[in-house]
């Protein structure tokens, strides 16, 4: 676990489950092979849970390096649970819990169906039963609710399906037969569209600073909103969208860019013989984007701009990423001939045969699906091929996010401009206008909070676009806080708890004369640690810690100083001699295990220089290799 200098909020690793298809979730859960072992490559830690395997009878088992059975972990797709945010299903009595990487149980067995963890939050079932269909398993009746990573009841168990959980911090659920979206709180959620052409004229700037930073007088841009017959929009649509042109220093045309805002159209073909020069790009959360390559001479040095200038603007509209193939739930309309199907992270890609199909109405279309565009091609047997875009519906907007929007705009296209004017300020502006984003959304509920991340990663995208910006915002080390100085030393126990160094003082050193006395020590803190232990609690992610952070106790910090002086003591002398003095000292070897702890600190412009547990390892102390 690493966090960077300067990160505010983290970004929430957000894994994509398996959907199951049952009356309660999504969550298809297949026969087992008795082969499989560890065959999601789950990044154990080594420290007690030694891998998984399979056992005829049982089911998936983690053990331990004695091969001593921890706990058996919940089967998913033909192997061991997918870990997601660092924690997979385990299954006791037929009961679901959680487990981390470590080994650890976090949440014990106790819920009849559960999901993976998605931003923080994971489905869980009260009264649901199994049911077998053929080679599949599903959950089916009972009430659906969610709980937080620490096992505690967020939504209480009420809805009758769990469509979609937290992947963009609203969840969509069945609720007395009515399809609803809900925050974090359990809220239902009123949607509201982004405004996409202000959002797209900022692209627009973003262009206009690639050819600046990049191609110097090499490129000019070229920016129109069109209302043409090249897309057919409907009469209630918004019947505009901008072209961008990328020309040469000659004045002429090497690409075009459509940002054409979400909404259903139409792609018209003006001659049905001749084939496009027309392709999609990709889609965003608030444009279709087409790119049209322009008719050249075999110009070498045009062939290169074309290359290198499409190449960045790929990385402003992140195609990678929202080409990145996405599972998630769709309701394909019946009597329709699919050729293929294809889900992205915004849009639903579905050739369909025109021959044999039974085309539904479009709002029909409209519903098969929630917050995404729907690409349909009609394939004829002979002839053009006939594209239509729908929007479904309900875009996956907080209310919350729509109230302030005008805000994130401002301060866009404000760090655009100046970058534009003043290219060498690239660094402070983007902190600056971190900042400006991160106050924007202080007040909003977690899932806003969350969205800080995205905005915060497109603005570095859209003022750095070379995707090196991670390796230069950090350069900017002036007024983070008063008295700033970068930390050079590693961050210790004394960082992230100062008041223990007069305590530390006192303690034996690493001597073999101080053996019986260390132990001594370690016995007291050990039954103080027993009674005061430290506990998981809700990170401060403004602050730049985790969702949830361990907070260790005064006697497991002191327990885990004496513990690594007992263990530097112990490389002193053999294995043989010190079990013989341990002897002599009544030592029961099983009872010193303790937690050690590595620290990370963050520093907060404006805030300060915060302390976080980052690694915790289980150390048994004189069973050492």
């Amino acid at each position: 676990m690493k966090k960077q200098m300067y990160i505010v909020v983290l970004i929430l690793l957000m894994v994509s489950s398996g959907k199951n298809f049952c009356n309660g979730a999504k969550d298809s859960i297949n026969q087992l092979s008795s082969t499989v072992i560890n065959q999601h490559n789950l990044q154990l830690d080594s420290s007690k849970i030694k891998d998984i395997v399979y056992k005829e009878g049982v089911g998936f088992v983690a053990v331990d390096k004695n091969e001593n059975a921890l706990f058996e972990v919940f089967p998913f797709d033909n192997g061991p649970d997918y870990p997601s945010e660092g924690m997979f299903r385990i299954i006791e009595k037929g009961k679901i819990g959680y487990a981390d990487l470590q080994g650890r149980i976090i949440i014990f067995p106790q819920f009849d169906a559960a999901l993976p963890f998605i931003n923080g939050m994971a489905a869980y079932c009260e009264g649901c039963s199994e049911r077998i269909y053929g080679e599949h398993k599903s959950w089916e009746g009972g009430k659906w609710g969610f709980i937080n990573k620490a096992g505690e009841i967020k939504i209480h168990a009420k809805y009758d399906q769990v469509i979609e959980q937290f992947d963009y911090g609203i969840a969509q659920v069945e609720y007395r037969g009515n399809v609803i979206l809900i925050n974090k709180k359990g809220e239902q959620v009123k949607m509201d569209n982004m405004k996409y052409n202000e959002w797209i004229n900022l692209l627009g700037i973003t262009a206009e600073l690639i050819a600046k930073l990049f191609f110097e007088n090499k490129v000019a841009v070229k920016m129109n909103w069109l209302n043409n017959d090249k897309y057919v929009f409907s009469a209630n649509e918004i019947s505009e969208y901008l072209q961008i042109n990328i020309l040469n220093n000659e004045g002429r045309e090497l690409l075009e860019y459509d940002i054409i805002p979400l909404q259903s159209f139409s792609v018209k073909h003006e001659n049905e013989i001749l084939i496009s020069l027309t392709e999609l790009s990709t889609v965003t959360d608030y444009a279709v984007v087409y790119l049209t390559i322009k008719p050249r001479e075999k110009n070498n040095s045009d062939i290169i701009l074309i290359e290198n200038f499409n190449k960045l603007f790929e990385t402003v509209i992140e195609k990678n990423f929202n080409q990145e193939i996405h599972d998630y739930n769709i309701t394909f309309p019946g009597n329709v001939q699919f050729i293929s199907k294809k889900l992205y992270r915004h849009y639903a890609d579905l050739q369909v045969a025109e021959s044999g199909t039974v085309l539904p109405k479009e709002s029909e279309w409209r519903k098969i699906t929630i917050g995404k565009m729907i690409y349909l091609q009609f394939v004829p047997d002979i002839g053009v091929i006939k594209k239509r875009w729908i929007k479904t519906d309900d875009m996956p907007i907080d209310t919350y996010y729509t109230s302030v929007e005008d805000d994130l705009l401002k301060y866009f296209e404000e760090a655009l401009k100046e970058v534009y004017d003043f290219p060498g300020k690239r660094n402070e502006v983007f902190i600056n206008t971190k900042s400006k984003i991160r106050e924007l959304f202080s007040a909003a509920n977690s899932y806003v909070n969350f969205l800080y991340d995205k905005y915060e990663e497109r603005l570095g995208k859209w003022l750095f676009v070379d995707e090196t910006f991670n390796e230069k915002q950090y350069d900017y080390e002036e007024n983070i806080f008063e008295d700033y100085q970068p930390k050079q030393t590693p961050d210790t126990m004394l960082d992230y708890m100062p008041e223990l160094n007069e305590v530390f003082e006192k303690l034996p050193d690493s001597d073999m004369k101080n053996l019986s006395e260390l132990i001594k020590l370690f016995e007291y803190y050990m039954e103080n640690s027993t009674i005061d232990p430290g506990k998981w609690e809700e990170g401060n992610l403004i602050l730049g810690a985790n969702p949830k952070e361990y907070k260790p106790s005064r006697d497991e910090l002191l327990l885990a100083e004496v513990g690594n002086r007992l263990r530097k003591l112990t490389k002193q002398i053999s294995k043989n001699e010190l079990h013989d003095l341990l002897k002599e000292l009544s030592v029961d070897l099983n009872k010193f295990e303790y937690k050690d702890f590595s620290f990370i600190h963050v520093d907060v412009m404006g805030s300060g220089r915060f302390f976080y547990v980052d690694e915790i390892d289980t150390i048994k102390l004189f069973q050492e290799e």
